[in-house]
């Protein structure tokens, strides 16, 4: 066994956020995985798909030796009511709040159909292919994204774990939902946690509760760059203690 360095959360120009276009910007991602010495990374575009083919051309004609595996970072709809003391009746409505989660997918040929498929919920809202990335949202819940994904062997990762913003401006699980609700996803949906310093992983160790008294799951925890310009790309690498570069391990 030996430890490699994974880059998880990696956008490329295929975002329409990334900072710098197509090709340049897929060839200053692979130049950027090499110099970083990135073994792995998980190419994970807003609601987009088509970065994983021109990231994985660009690492070849680099020879740069990463190996990229597809991902994808989806907007996920959760009509939600906010509760709490000092709000008005207004902020009590029911609105359509959003957040991220990550999406790890075996690689194969199916990748980018895969990632289509969930995106335009199994292409009965194809529509939502004429928005922007960043704009497009899903119109299936949670449970039926995390139950599709595990039929084709991935995984499902809550993104950039506690914006600690309020619920309009966060796009965190767990800035959305009460800790009775986020607990139940992280055992019914979610394989793993991307967090955004190695002190959030002791949330997820077992024997923290929420404040609704129920013990919070262990899970395994990840760091990612969130990557949207090259120079970011390496900057929050997670080491993995693995047999093969492979997604099984």
């Amino acid at each position: 066994a030996r430890y490699i360095a994974v880059e998880f959360h990696c956008h490329t120009p295929a975002s329409d956020d990334f900072e710098v276009g197509e090709p340049e910007g897929y060839k200053a991602i692979a130049e950027r995985l090499g110099a970083t010495g990135v073994d792995a990374v998980f190419v994970t575009d807003h609601n987009a798909w088509e970065g994983i083919a021109g990231l994985s051309k660009a690492v070849r004609d680099q020879g740069v030796a990463t190996q990229v595996y597809p991902g994808v970072e989806l907007t996920i709809v959760a009509p939600a009511a906010r509760i709490g003391d000092g709000l008005s009746k207004e902020d009590r409505k029911i609105k359509p709040y959003f957040f991220h989660c990550l999406v790890f997918l075996p690689p194969s040929d199916q990748a980018a159909k895969q990632i289509e498929t969930l995106v335009t919920d199994n292409f009965r809202n194809v529509e939502v292919l004429k928005q922007r990335p960043t704009e497009r949202k899903l119109s299936q819940g949670l449970d039926e994204i995390a139950r599709q994904v595990h039929e084709w062997g991935g995984l499902v990762l809550v993104a950039h774990f506690h914006q600690g913003k309020a619920p309009e401006k966060s796009r965190s699980h767990d800035d959305i939902y009460c800790d009775e609700l986020a607990i139940q996803h992280l055992h019914d949906c979610f394989d793993a946690i991307e967090v955004r310093d190695e002190g959030q992983a002791t949330f997820f160790d077992g024997l923290h509760m929420g404040t609704n008294g129920e013990v919070i799951p262990e899970k395994a925890c990840v760091l990612g760059s969130d990557a949207h310009h090259p120079t970011a790309v390496g900057e929050e690498k997670t080491w993995l203690l693995v047999e093969n570069n492979t997604f099984v391990d």
